[in-house]
């Protein structure tokens, strides 16, 4: 049920909501100037005010409604996913959107949501007291599993080894017994040759690249390349706002995507880098905090189902323009381009707020 006006203004959670507010607005100054066109900005202007509204609704819904309509939003979601993999709208080599009439989305980037919903409540309402076993690990195994698979159909390698990371940590969170831990282990080393054969040429392309850009610095290797310069291009305080010139003269590519990030890097250097990351720092650690205090083992899990999905998009993106980790093409939290997956991040944001304001209430 929805919480008072008044009881929002009071105890809504300002540390995150000014955590939020900041980065998103230093992603919409920033995406002013990676952006090709205005458009871009623009339309990312109104994914921010509707995602900024589906926050504070979120946020003045008590979390535990969510929990009664999980497993039905969870279904919900994979319809629209199994519908994007058969018609979906082909972009990039993959289809991962969905056009209904003037609308499109990407249902894949709220099915992480979905399914952070979905195993909180499974582990919620299984509580075992104890490390699980493989057979109380068989439906959340499948929970993480279809939307994985449904996303690797599309084919998107990228957000579907995302997922994978989500559900895994959520899993060891709750405790497993050792010897399923060596046993996943030693199946994930038989499964990395099999996937290695079902990639696709342009995803082993990457793969290449990342081991060693220089073999094809002009073709495979171009995008790490021009990334890591541009990014060390800024120094230490940066050439200044719209003064990039790896950016100024596309040297880089998606740089309003995948390599947001290598623009703030050129324009705002080491010590814009360092303000950024440690506001990502702060907004993790208060996500923990979050989880830590909350009142219920439904509360826990899905404030840290948010918590992770901001981790690994945040590590592996970075990780993607230092060239310390394959392009694999996952957005930036709040500053890369994307309706889709910004509102999906916003929702996220309003849970944990959710979480923390009925920590309050008896």
């Amino acid at each position: 049920m929805a919480v008072p006006e008044k009881r929002i203004a009071i105890t809504l959670d300002w540390p995150l909501l000014s955590a939020v507010l900041f980065l998103s607005v230093v992603g919409l100054v920033n995406l002013v100037s990676a952006s090709p066109t205005p458009n871009f900005w623009h339309r990312q202007l109104i994914s921010f005010v509707i995602g900024f509204g589906m926050m504070m609704l979120v946020a003045g819904i008590h979390y535990r409604l969510f929990e009664q309509v999980a497993y039905p939003f969870y279904a919900l979601i994979m319809m629209f996913l199994l519908l994007t993999v058969l018609w979906g709208t082909l972009i990039g080599g993959s289809r991962s959107w969905l056009r209904i009439g003037p609308w499109s989305m990407q249902p894949s980037e709220f099915v992480k949501i979905a399914t952070v919903l979905a195993m909180a409540k499974y582990f919620h309402d299984q509580h075992v007291g104890g490390p699980y076993g493989l057979r109380q690990l068989l439906t959340p195994a499948l929970i993480g599993l279809c939307p994985v698979t449904l996303i690797m159909l599309q084919p998107d390698l990228g957000t579907a080894t995302m997922l994978g990371f989500i559900v895994v940590g959520m899993i060891l969170f709750v405790g497993v017994r050792r010897r399923l831990i060596v046993v996943g282990v030693v199946l994930a080393m038989v499964m990395a040759p099999l996937s290695w054969k079902v990639m696709k040429a342009h995803q082993k392309d990457r793969i290449y690249a990342f081991i060693n850009p220089g073999v094809d610095p002009t073709g495979t290797g171009y995008n790490v390349i021009q990334s890591m310069v541009t990014v060390g291009s800024g120094r230490v305080v940066g050439k200044g706002y719209k003064l990039g010139t790896q950016t100024a003269l596309k040297y880089l590519p998606e740089v309003h995507t995948d390599f947001v990030f290598s623009v703030l890097g050129e324009e705002w250097g080491f010590i814009g880098c360092f303000i950024l990351l440690g506001c990502f720092l702060f907004l993790l650690l208060w996500g923990i905090k979050i989880a830590a205090g909350a009142k219920d083992r439904f509360g826990a899990l899905t404030a840290l189902g948010v918590v992770l999905l901001i981790f690994w998009h945040t590590v592996i993106n970075i990780a993607m323009t230092l060239g310390v980790f394959p392009v694999v093409g996952i957005p930036l939290p709040f500053l890369s381009y994307g309706g889709s997956f910004l509102i999906s991040v916003f929702v996220g944001m309003g849970m944990l707020m959710s979480i923390e304001e009925r920590r309050f209430m008896f």
